[in-house]
């Protein structure tokens, strides 16, 4: 069995274990109605673009009304970077 660090009920972390929030998207969400229903802004931008880990280009934002840094956060973290980064401080 493996190790589980929780924080409160809700929160829990395995050890080993990294959360890739565009596959879950992509797996559960694969519509992104979900976040389309608590993100509105995100409205008009296809569903195979909303848990994509490339920003939005200038064009797409555009064209989808998203202008990012304005309307939706500016990405503030590389995905895989940070991914590998706690992959090594687990070891």
């Amino acid at each position: 069995m493996r190790k589980a660090t929780c924080f409160g009920f809700r929160l829990c972390i395995r050890l080993r274990h990294i959360l890739n929030v565009a596959k879950q998207g992509e797996d559960y969400d694969s519509k992104a109605q979900y976040a389309k229903r608590w993100l509105p802004i995100l409205k008009d931008v296809p569903a195979h673009r909303v848990y994509t880990t490339e920003p939005l280009t200038d064009d797409e934002q555009k064209q989808y009304g998203v202008i990012l840094g304005i309307d939706y956060a500016a990405p503030i973290v590389d995905l895989f970077s940070s991914a590998n980064e706690q992959k090594f401080s687990l070891l």
